[in-house]
Formats: structure tokens, sequence, C-alpha cells
């Protein structure tokens, strides 16, 4: 049988464990659902959370927004200063997106590539287009050099958003598909420039 002073020396060594291993598993958790490059969610952590609040939002019969960013002529901007300032790129867009992000129903993540999402929580088409007017801004004040893009002589973004009210009916795909449309029809109207799809307005 343990006297006192080890068994409280035990106690305190096993909380001591307990505590290390959860912080271990909290970084690991981390580093599953962030983007080594940028620092911001990656595409398994925007999954998860937009099923999260599309869930949400059917409970709460809410609208819900998505607004997808594609850095426009990006693989010119590789070819021009090399993919070293590529990589400088997306953090310093990834820094300026985060300044757009206020609520904890949104989030930003990097979608893929040169393009970026952000999930708004219970927001209507109104709200989104003030963000995604918000983010080009933020990344115009930027004034990152792109000699070689074919819509302006700085770095700019093509933006898609899409607004859908979360029923049993539709899914979180459903909103994916239609910011991705109106992505599509941003950049095949030259670029740079916000295109909004939701329900009452189908592209």
């Amino acid at each position: 049988m343990l006297f006192g002073d080890a068994k409280t020396s035990l106690t305190k060594l096993v909380a001591e464990r307990t505590a290390e291993l959860a912080e271990a598993n909290r970084v690991l958790q981390d580093l599953a659902n962030s983007d080594g490059l940028t620092k911001i969610g990656n595409r398994r952590r925007f999954t998860s959370f937009l099923t999260d609040e599309w869930n949400r939002a059917a409970r709460s019969k809410s609208g819900i927004s998505l607004v997808l960013l594609d850095i426009d002529n990006f693989k010119l901007f590789n070819d021009t200063y090399g993919h070293h300032a590529g990589d400088d790129c997306l953090q310093m867009v990834a820094e300026s997106l985060t300044q757009v992000i206020k609520r904890p129903t949104d989030l930003l993540t990097r979608f893929g590539g040169e393009e970026f999402a952000i999930v708004l929580g219970a927001t209507d088409g109104i709200g989104a287009r003030q963000i995604a007017e918000e983010a080009v801004r933020s990344i115009n004040d930027l004034k990152l050099e792109h000699s070689a893009s074919v819509t302006s002589p700085y770095l700019t973004v093509s933006v898609g958003v899409a607004t859908l009210f979360a029923t049993m009916e539709n899914s979180e795909t459903d909103l994916i598909k239609s910011a991705d449309r109106a992505l599509y029809r941003a950049k095949a109207n030259g670029r740079n420039q916000i295109v909004e799809c939701n329900e009452l307005e189908p592209i």
C-alpha cells in the first residue's frame, strides 16, 4: 500500500502525463486540419466545418453561404517570379483573408492550389457579398506586383459566391457546386470580379 506522499506524487505524475498526451493529441489534430504552407485550415477542415454548419443551418432553417476565391493567372505568377515567390504570395493572401473572418461561424481554408474558401454560417446573400467585397479589397490592398497578369499589373482574384437555405432536400455539396459555378462564370467573364449565385437567382 502506498504512503500518502508517494500516492500524491504518483497522482500528480499521472495528471501531468495525461495533460501532456492531451496537448500532443491537440497538436496532431491541428496539424491534420491545417494547411502546412498558409497555416489556415485545409480541405479536410473545410469539409468537417461545412458539414457541421450545414447541419446547424438545417436545424435552424437559416441560410448558409460559401465564398470561393481563385488567384488570377497564378501559374504566370509562378513562371515570372519563381515558386518561392509564389509560396510567399499564397501566405500573404491567406494572412490578408484571415483579417476578414470575425465570427466563430466563419472559416477560411485553403481549398486547393491557389484557391481559397470562406464558409459563412447563418449568412444571407447580402452578407456574403459584403464579405466577398472585403476579401477582394484586402487582397487589392496588398498591391502585389503581377506583371504577367492579363487582368491587372497587380495580383487579383476571381470570386464565386453562393447562398442556400439548408433543407433536407439539398446538401452542402449543392452549395459547393453553386459557388464553383459562380467562380467559373467570374473567370469566364474576364476574371478580377465577383459573381453571385443563390437558390433564388440560379446561374
